[in-house]
Formats: structure tokens, C-alpha cells, sequence
């Protein structure tokens, strides 16, 4: 069911065993993601393709608070906008699991390990679980360091390739659909082949008619909503099963 105000448009499918659809009021909402003291400020407004997506398939609902991951993941990322915490990659000790570098900090990797908490799914831990399963799969794991590993963007692909569902990565303005809010969009921004930045896919449209994509892009920068899959190379493009 698509709930409507002037704050918030919300797409919200029940979540318990068996049951099919659910109505909720705006208010009644229950993120129990990161940082709960924005969750009335997070505004979604999906685009009318997106509605219907998530209407037709809206996903799993990882930590069972009646909102399908995608818009979980979204609504991290609205969060991580709200929050704007400055461009950081310095190494922090981090506990674990669990764990997260200090708030007002904040790499493009952060945005979307926040972005995908939100929604219950801790990478931190995944990624030290997976790097112990299958360690030749990351090859730039020497040795595992919990603080770090899950940041380091091409340990994320490695990750997403293997567990989440993985996409064309074809950009057309004239079909916007192909790129859902909270998709999670990887680019090519160095003179190094591969990915080497990480965002996640809004639901506002920019001036090329794309979704804009929430990120940290650079020193100097805060989180913000850009139209990188305007003009940034994509490498791939993944969304939660």
C-alpha cells in the first residue's frame, strides 16, 4: 500500500508470517535502523515507476520492521544526507561487530555500510564472515583487519557480487526505471581501471533525467545527492534480493 502526505510517500508491505499487504499511517512507521532520532525527518518521495516496482516485488525485510529492504536502504541513505558528516578515510579502530566510524565521519564506503545497517544487514560482520569462508575471493585481504576491510570499496564488490542481485549497468535517460531507489551504483572516478567509488540510488530525479545518487564523493565534501550516472562511468549495480 502507498501511503501519501506532504512529508512522506511510502511504500509499506506487511512483513509477518503469511501475510501479504498492511497499512500503516506515516507516524506509525518503525525503522529500527541507525539513528532513530532522524526517522521523522527522512522525506521519500518515489518516483510513479519506482511505486509500482516495489509494489510488483518489494524485497525481503531483513530486520522485520514492515519496511522491504530497498526502501531501508534508501531511507539509510536519506539519513546519512541528514546526518552530512564530513569526507574522511583515515583508519579508526572500530569494534566489532557492529561497528562504525565516528558519525561526523565518512568515506563513500560509509554511506553505503550505514545505508544497508539501516535496513538490518550489518557488512562489517558479513564481509569478516565471508573473508574467513572464501579468502581467496578477496584479493586484497592480506590479512583481515575488521576495522577496515568492509570500507575498502572492491572488498564491497566482492561481497555484493556474491549476495546481492547483480545488474545491467546500462544508463539511459529515457529509461530511468532500470535504477530503483536504493540500488547501490559503483563508478570508475580514477585513472585506474575498476570501481573505486560507491553510492546509493535515490529516489529524486537530477536534470539528466537519472536518479541522483547519494554519496560522500571528496575531501572537502559532505553527503550529498549528485547526478553522477550523468557523467560517471558505472562498473556495476547492485540491489538487495
Amino acid at each position: 500500500m502507498v501511503i501519501r502526505s506532504h512529508h512522506v510517500v511510502l511504500l509499506v508491505l506487511a512483513v509477518a508470517a503469511g501475510a501479504t499487504s498492511a497499512a500503516a499511517a506515516p507516524n506509525a512507521i518503525r525503522d529500527k535502523g541507525i539513528w532513530p532520532e532522524l526517522d521523522a525527518l527522512v522525506v521519500i518521495d518515489l518516483p510513479a515507476y519506482a511505486e509500482a516496482a516495489f509494489a510488483a516485488r518489494p524485497g525481503r525485510d531483513r530486520d522485520r520492521d514492515g519496511i522491504p529492504d530497498p526502501l531501508d536502504v534508501l531511507r539509510g541513505a536519506r539519513k546519512t544526507l541528514l546526518n552530512a558528516a564530513s569526507y574522511d578515510t583515515a583508519y579508526y579502530p572500530i569494534f566489532y561487530p557492529g561497528g562504525d566510524v565516528p558519525r561526523d565521519k565518512e568515506a563513500c564506503s560509509d554511506v553505503v555500510i550505514r545505508a544497508l545497517r539501516n535496513a538490518g544487514l550489518d557488512l562489517q560482520q558479513a564481509i569478516a564472515e565471508d573473508v574467513r569462508k572464501r579468502p581467496k575471493a578477496y584479493p586484497d585481504v592480506a590479512v583481515q583487519k575488521t576495522s577496515i576491510d568492509h570500507r575498502r570499496v572492491r572488498n564491497q564488490v566482492v561481497y555484493f557480487a556474491r549476495y546481492l542481485t547483480r545488474l545491467d549497468t546500462a544508463v539511459d535517460p529515457l529509461h530511468p526505471e532500470a535504477w530503483l531507489p536504493g540500488d547501490i551504483a559503483l563508478f570508475d572516478t580514477l585513472s585506474k581501471p575498476g570501481p573505486d567509488h560507491i553510492g546509493v540510488i535515490s529516489d529524486a530525479i537530477g536534470p539528466s533525467g537519472l536518479p541522483l545518487v547519494i554519496n560522500n564523493w571528496t575531501f572537502g565534501s559532505t553527503t550529498a545527492e549528485m547526478d553522477l550516472l550523468a557523467f560517471v562511468p558505472v562498473t556495476h549495480h547492485f540491489r538487495m534480493p
